[in-house]
């Protein structure tokens, strides 16, 4: 999952270039241990003005790579780094980078910002009310207690939406329900404009 990010990192990067170098080149059980050493080194980790500051230990190259890893999400770069590909930009598959940041970091975040799922659901986004407006469908049947607890609620909510989705492009040939707009003229309001003006 780290390694394509940290092989960008060592082009630009001669030390982390040099950690990932030594690594590799190590055995399984010894790339283990210096994860297992820096794992443990972060429970009692500080924080000096953004610095990860860690106690005396061996961790091999480990910190290092960290530390190249810190810095490039500093510049907003982890994301795209964990996630691109050579399909980009018809690959739109966030999984490893939801892998990378999920558990109580995200959540921490999300919440920081205001931004958790029972809040919003899924129609928030960054950016100036409403946010993603055209997902509200979507959002409001997982508020419906009976899918909302479904182990297959997103199957369900996607065949509902797809079954929708045929009937508005079907309606104007299905008996019936074409002659909605003729009993409930609500395009008349719409069009209200028009209308006055081609009365006059």
């Amino acid at each position: 999952l780290v390694m394509k990010p940290l092989a960008r990192i060592a082009v630009l990067n001669p030390q982390v270039a040099a950690a990932l170098a030594t690594y590799q080149q190590a055995s399984p059980d010894q790339q283990l241990s210096w994860i297992k050493s820096y794992s443990g080194a972060l429970k009692k980790a500080s924080d000096d003005n953004g610095k990860v500051i860690l106690p005396a230990g061996d961790y091999g190259p480990v910190a290092t790579l960290m530390n190249g890893m810190l810095d490039l999400a500093r510049a907003g770069l982890l994301e795209g780094a964990l996630d691109s590909s050579s399909l980009l930009p018809y690959d739109l598959n966030n999984t490893k980078s939801l892998l990378f940041l999920e558990g109580p970091i995200e959540n921490r975040v999300a919440q920081h910002l205001n931004e958790l799922g029972s809040q919003w659901g899924m129609t928030n986004e960054m950016g100036p009310y409403p946010g993603a407006w055209w997902l509200w469908p979507y959002a409001f049947l997982y508020q419906i207690p009976g899918i909302a607890n479904s182990p297959n609620a997103d199957l369900i909510t996607g065949l509902i939406m797809a079954v929708a989705f045929l009937l508005l492009i079907f309606l104007p040939v299905i008996p019936g329900l074409n002659r909605i707009p003729y009993l409930i003229p609500v395009y008349r309001l719409i069009w209200r404009d028009w209308y006055r003006r081609s009365k006059g």
